[in-house]
């Protein structure tokens, strides 16, 4: 028999895009001596790439077991590692573990497209868009799976990360460059607009959803991620707010400016003035731009609805 060393790495560990990552920077090696006459009492040498760790010596059946935490004293720094043993003495005789350590993750980033944006007082970005089928997009670290919570239904689980125990929307995994995106789920709801929850206390999705519009309203979204390396992440809370419908300009006044003295007059429906840069009033959809054109359709000017009277 042909003189064998193995070595595998003992801690949980995940397989993405071909590469092994464990987020333990402290990790434990296992392995066995096979094919000589006596495979106990032997030296393995530990190596991180071409610089020996340490050693350990194999039991009576060949078996070693070496712990960078308590044998070796020293962590392994975050990115690619070449783990190898080799018998003292004798170079032919080696065995490979490539392992990338990662400690750590990225926030994850979320945003709608089409969609306007604006960040609140409480640091919660709030996406306004105009589609009943709303896109979350973003990033996470490659390989990360994200998951969307509905944050207005509260789930009572304490087996969970307190930013998951509300109700869980959806799940999508993160490409080789981080990008991701999901789409907004339909959920179903009761006579008086209610969600209707699972047995977890999840939103149960609309099997209909391919039909159903998302309905105008303001819903607040958690987002969060976890690496292949099981770390987890917390993205900021995101708010979207579904409008699809314009309300239409209403124009209620035209006055004069101070000085003129008869002011507008309204006659059979068209008001007349004799000032030449008259000040139109009118209501508008709050945060809407407002534009004033002729009846030839050129553009006069703009103007921004506040929520008050537009000027």
């Amino acid at each position: 028999m042909a003189t064998k060393i193995t070595i595998n790495d003992i801690d949980p560990f995940v397989t993405f895009a071909g590469v092994n990552f464990d987020k333990d920077n402290t990790p434990s090696f296992i392995g066995k001596l096979t094919g000589l006459a006596n495979n106990g009492g032997q030296t393995v040498q530990i190596r991180d790439s071409l610089s020996v760790i340490g050693t350990v010596t194999t039991a009576s059946d060949g078996t070693w077991s070496f712990d960078f935490g308590s044998a070796a004293g020293k962590t392994l720094t975050d990115g690619a590692h070449n783990i190898n043993v080799r018998l003292a003495g004798n170079a032919a005789v080696t065995a490979t573990y490539k392992v990338t350590i990662d400690t750590s993750t990225a926030t994850p980033t979320a945003f709608a497209s089409p969609a306007a944006t604006y960040i609140d007082a409480n640091g919660a970005t709030h996406i306004i868009t105009n589609t009943s089928y709303p896109m979350i997009s973003g990033k996470a670290e490659p390989g990360a799976e994200v998951d969307f919570f509905n944050r207005d239904v509260v789930v009572n689980n304490p087996d969970v990360p307190p930013d998951q125990r509300f109700g869980l929307i959806g799940s999508t995994t993160a490409d080789n460059n981080g990008n991701y995106s999901f789409e907004l789920k339909v959920f179903q709801t009761d006579d008086e607009g209610n969600l209707i929850l699972d047995a977890k206390g999840n939103p149960m999705v609309d099997a209909n959803q391919s039909t159903n519009l998302f309905p105008d309203g303001t819903y607040h979204i958690g987002v969060t991620s976890t690496d292949p390396a099981t770390n987890y992440a917390v993205g900021a809370p995101i708010v979207i707010e579904v409008d699809t419908v314009v309300q239409a300009p209403v124009v209620y006044s035209l006055d004069a400016a101070p000085g003129i003295s008869d002011g507008a007059a309204n006659i059979n429906g068209v008001v007349y003035t004799n000032d030449d840069t008259p000040t139109i009033k009118g209501l508008a959809e709050t945060g809407s731009e407002v534009t004033i054109t002729d009846a030839s359709g050129n553009v006069l000017g703009t103007a921004m609805a506040n929520g008050a009277v537009v000027n």
